[in-house]
């Protein structure tokens, strides 16, 4: 039984090298024959999805869908950082703060901030 199995693969090989072989970057390729025969498929073709109200507008006005990148440009620090969440542009705190005409030098303005912060907090869980 291995010894016809064999015979069999040698015999394939044999068969497939009396195509003429082409050379293609470098390498030996035997192109396959054509099929002889199709096979019918077991269920019919999709038919294509109707467009919806949107995909018909947007493709009447020209509209396409535009991915904005996850990274943006922070000048200040020469370097790309995330449009959102952790270390982005937005959540960079300054490490100073101007002190406005007629306010109270001694004040201290980051925990002013952060309690004008707490107070908008508050308001919003109110409503």
């Amino acid at each position: 039984r291995k010894i016809r199995i064999i015979s069999l693969c040698q015999q394939a090989f044999k068969e497939l090298w009396k195509i003429q072989p082409v050379e293609v970057d470098g390498f030996t390729v035997i192109p396959c024959p054509d099929p002889t025969f199709l096979l019918p498929r077991e269920k019919p073709v999709p038919k294509p999805k109707p467009l919806t109200r949107w995909e018909k507008f947007a493709q009447a006005k020209g509209i396409q869908n535009k991915k904005r990148s996850r990274m943006v440009y922070d000048e200040s620090s020469d370097q790309y950082r995330p449009r959102w969440g952790k270390d982005s542009k937005a959540n960079i705190k300054p490490w100073f703060e101007e002190i406005k005409d007629g306010a109270d030098a001694t004040a201290q303005p980051f925990s002013s901030a952060t309690k004008e912060r707490q107070e908008k907090v508050a308001k919003n869980e109110v409503n």
